[in-house]
C-alpha cells in the first residue's frame, strides 16, 4: 500500500500558476518599490524634468498596482487548487447523490 495521495492534475497545475503568478507580482511590486525609492532619492529638478519625474513615479504606481494585483490573483488561484484537492480527497460517496453514490460503488 502506498502512502502517496492522490491529488488531482488541476490542483497541481493550480498550485504551479499560483505560485507563478505569486513571484511575479511579488517582482513587479518589488521592481516599482526601488524606482519609487531611487526617485525620491534623487530628489525632484526644476523644469520639464520634474514633470517628467511625475509620469514616471506615476509608472511605478501603475506596475506596484498591477504586482498587488496579481499577488490577489494567485491567493484566489492557490485557494481553488486547494479546494480542489480537498474535494477529491473527500471521497466518492459524499461529494454525490446517494442513488449515484450506490451506482458507482456497485459497478
Amino acid at each position: 500500500m502506498s502512502n502517496r495521495r492522490n491529488i488531482p492534475r488541476l490542483a497541481n497545475i493550480a498550485d504551479v500558476l499560483g505560485v507563478t503568478l505569486l513571484v511575479i507580482g511579488a517582482g513587479c511590486y518589488l521592481r516599482a518599490y526601488m524606482g519609487m525609492s531611487a526617485l525620491r532619492a534623487n530628489g525632484g529638478s526644476i523644469g520639464k524634468a520634474r514633470f517628467a519625474g511625475i509620469a514616471e513615479f506615476d509608472r511605478y504606481y501603475q506596475l506596484s498596482q498591477f504586482g498587488l494585483s496579481l499577488g490577489a490573483l494567485a491567493v484566489l488561484v492557490l485557494i481553488a487548487g486547494a479546494v480542489v484537492a480537498w474535494r477529491a480527497r473527500r471521497g466518492v460517496s459524499t461529494t454525490l447523490p446517494a442513488a449515484t453514490a450506490e451506482a458507482v460503488a456497485g459497478s
